[in-house]
């Protein structure tokens, strides 16, 4: 199959993209203390209320090691907290405190206003076809929601 320089460049632009707006939520006015993998295990959390490990593992598309590395960091910040099941020691369970839940929404809005920051260059039609393009390009994904 022939390499088709335009797919080559808009897969280089979406890197570029991504990178630039991970750089804008970790630094300046709209910088929080949490990663994206953070932010995304709390709003995990706080849809399903009490997580095992294992189903945060496949949210996340990592491997449970990492993710209990990643709650590991969230219990010791106190924004979550560990659920041992009684009938059986190997199943834990994380919920998500009262710090946890102030903190999501306040990285929420800190990141939602820097992506808006970033979106605001563009047109209006611009915007709409921006808003196009990613629907279609996102229709699997919606799909299994």
């Amino acid at each position: 199959m022939p390499k088709d320089e335009t797919i080559e460049k808009i897969i280089a632009l979406i890197f570029l993209v991504g990178r630039s707006i991970r750089r804008q939520a970790s630094t300046g006015i709209y910088s929080c203390p949490l990663s994206i993998l953070q932010i995304e295990t709390l709003r995990f959390v706080r849809e399903n209320k009490r997580v095992l490990m294992k189903d945060l593992a496949d949210y996340l598309h990592i491997a449970p090691p990492s993710a209990t590395s990643i709650a590991d960091d969230l219990v010791e910040g106190k924004l979550v907290r560990r659920l041992d099941d009684r009938r059986d020691r190997r199943i834990t369970k994380i919920s998500m405190t009262a710090k946890g839940k102030r903190m999501l929404e306040n990285s929420l809005r800190k990141k939602i206003e820097g992506f808006r920051k970033k979106i605001e260059i563009l047109s209006s039609s611009e915007k709409k076809s921006l808003l196009k393009i990613l629907k279609k390009l996102s229709e699997e994904e919606i799909g299994k929601l």
